[in-house]
């Protein structure tokens, strides 16, 4: 079976069980976000990428946001480097985004607060796309504290108006405001995108607890984000993200 067979089963699994029918995502205007005419995303690794693109995805389809993939890093294994840059456009590709990386470092070293920031004056997104403070991981924490750095300059010197959405995956998010619906189709998206990371997946098969991290990323979005005590809708799979707005 391949992986969009494994999400369908799960899909239909779900909705047998509690015998109704599967349910559309709401649509992003329902939310109250002002749409984005560039995102920048910020991807600790090359596979985060594709595990934060759910709000990314929808955003593009539904406002016609132009997504840009920003890798923050290329991993600790300097050997594995080149290769995961090639498996990172294989997957940017399949995702339907583009890739921009400021780096003239043969070494592919982690960004750089000046690499940052002419990312930033280049692509002048609307939004950015990045790892809360505390998602528990090393890279992470570090590109946030980059990011948010770096964002908060470059915003207030360029007097631009900048959406913040924070996203989580090694640790839950402490405060979400904001739970974006996802269709399966969204979420097949999400894993082959992720399967193009090869070596990632050969280590480690995580592409097959992607679906569940993001049914449970529904369960607690249904509580934290709508209201405790909340009655959940029909849909099975959402992102939590924390948004805020940078003026």
């Amino acid at each position: 079976m391949d992986f969009a067979g494994f999400v369908r089963q799960q899909s239909a699994l779900w909705y047998a069980t509690l015998g109704q029918d599967a349910g559309a995502p709401g649509p992003l205007s329902a939310t109250g976000l002002e749409p984005a005419g560039t995102l920048l995303l910020v991807a600790p690794h090359p596979d985060d990428e594709c595990l934060m693109s759910g709000f990314a995805l929808r955003a593009r389809e539904e406002w016609g946001t132009r997504v840009i993939v920003l890798p923050y890093s290329y991993g600790s294994r300097m050997e594995r480097r080149p290769e995961r840059q090639e498996e990172l456009k294989r997957a940017i590709a399949c995702l339907g985004f583009e890739l921009f990386d400021p780096r003239e470092n043969p070494r592919l070293e982690e960004l750089s607060p000046s690499d940052l920031a002419r990312s930033l004056s280049v692509c002048a997104p609307d939004a950015v796309l990045f790892p809360h403070a505390g998602d528990g991981h090393p890279a992470h924490i570090r590109c946030s504290r980059l990011v948010s750095e770096g964002v908060t300059l470059w915003a207030n010197a360029s007097r631009k108006r900048v959406h913040l959405y924070e996203t989580a995956y090694w640790q839950d998010l402490p405060d979400p405001n904001l739970m974006v619906e996802l269709a399966s189709d969204h979420v097949i998206r999400m894993g082959t995108s992720l399967l193009e990371h090869r070596g990632e997946v050969e280590r480690n098969p995580y592409h097959l607890s992607l679906p569940a991290h993001l049914i449970d990323s529904r369960r607690k979005g249904v509580e934290r984000v709508s209201g405790m005590g909340s009655r959940a809708g029909s849909g099975l799979f959402a992102q939590l993200l924390r948004h805020s707005v940078m003026n």
